[in-house]
């Protein structure tokens, strides 16, 4: 599909996707990513081209073709800065409060806090909010940088409290930072691409807010989930802390939550729909599983008739199953002028949780035959 300035792109956490710009540069989106087109333009006069990217989150990788006029320009703005390429390729991944922005190939520079910093070739740069960007090197970081006798480095793990969850669940991250280094690291920080930054942890001991060699700090945080979260929710964490030398070290970490969406539905009918004194209706109960998850202990129960003999009582996804039952007119049937009932379907998920649905259905009867 064609794209136009406005436009939004969003990669879910299964999916990427790619976009061909007019000069023939190319954007990769990685999962989990959002982009907007904010700006696509060529001069009349000079032909100079410009395309500027916001990104809000998520990992991607842009190659650009060479830019010949100096007035050209191909940006990446984050919410921590603007990355600006000439012929280059490079990674600009985003978790909240955090950009990270890695020269691949040729000149890049990036932009924050009133000053702009080239990145050299193969190395990675960190930007953070209200802060000058700073080139990134040692430990976890597996990308080059500045030569140091220190060896800082930083580790985190990120765990879930709910493997299993539902709309409406709160989930509690727990993320475990350590230091493996040999050196106090200083304005650690924890983000969380769906989360948004960590604040809260302890760990501490020494009170001096810095994570030493000895110490593990242990960050948490809650998120509910919504309709939109898509399934799985997987999520990405960093942790990130500098050196007495301005060395900065970074680590990441990925959780996931299965989002259970379960769903059951029953659907009553009768034959005949309209009788006597005497008749006997047959009902027929229709049950299928509407939702996304295998669905355990499907049981229906009708009001006047009691539980309902189902062919099956696990349904996988898109499956149904039947059950009949039989009921007699009565005389107190025909002083009320109907008879109406109603069926519940009830069933559990994996998580135990029940779901349940129900159908009124109302027969019609006749009065006597006169002759």
């Amino acid at each position: 599909m064609s794209l136009e300035i406005g436009d939004s792109v969003k990669s879910g956490q299964d999916s990427k996707a790619e976009i061909t710009f007019f000069d023939g540069s190319t954007i990769e989106l990685e999962a989990g990513t959002q982009i907007e087109v904010a700006l696509l333009d060529i001069a009349a006069d000079s032909g100079s081209t410009t395309i500027l990217i916001k990104q809000e989150i998520g990992k991607t990788i842009s190659r650009v073709t060479r830019l010949t006029d100096p007035a050209s320009r191909y940006e990446v703005e984050t919410p921590n800065g603007i990355a600006a390429v000439r012929g280059s390729s490079m990674i600009v991944q985003v978790i909240t409060g955090v950009t990270w922005v890695t020269n691949l190939e040729g000149e890049i520079w990036v932009t924050s806090n009133g000053v702009e910093l080239q990145i050299p070739e193969g190395e990675k740069c960190i930007i953070k909010s209200s802060q000058n960007p700073r080139l990134m090197t040692g430990g976890s970081t597996g990308g080059g940088g500045r030569k140091s006798s220190a060896n800082p480095d930083i580790a985190i793990i990120k765990t879930a409290d709910l493997m299993l969850a539902h709309e409406g669940d709160t989930i509690t991250y727990t993320y475990t930072v350590t230091n493996p280094g040999d050196v106090p690291l200083s304005d650690v920080s924890v983000g969380d691409n769906i989360v948004g930054e960590v604040t809260t942890y302890d760990g501490d001991t020494d009170g001096d807010g810095k994570l030493d060699t000895n110490e593990t700090w242990v960050f948490t945080a809650t998120y509910v989930i919504t309709a939109e979260d898509l399934n799985p929710l997987v999520n990405n964490a960093s942790a990130s802390g500098t050196d007495a030398q301005s060395q900065t070290v970074i680590a990441w970490a990925t959780a996931s939550v299965e989002i259970l969406r379960p769903a059951i539905a029953v659907t009553k009918t009768a034959e005949p729909t309209q009788v006597q004194k005497d008749d006997t209706i047959t009902y027929t109960y229709t049950v299928s599983n509407d939702g996304d998850v295998t669905l355990y202990n499907v049981n229906v129960d009708d009001d006047r008739l009691g539980q309902i003999v189902l062919g099956h009582t696990t349904l996988a996804p898109g499956e149904t199953t039947d059950g009949t039952a039989t009921y007699e007119v009565t005389q107190a049937d025909m002083d009320a002028g109907s008879i109406e009932n109603v069926a519940t379907a009830t069933a559990t998920d994996p998580n135990n949780n029940t779901v349940t649905d129900d159908d009124t259905h109302t027969v019609t009867l006749s009065p006597p035959h006169s002759y």
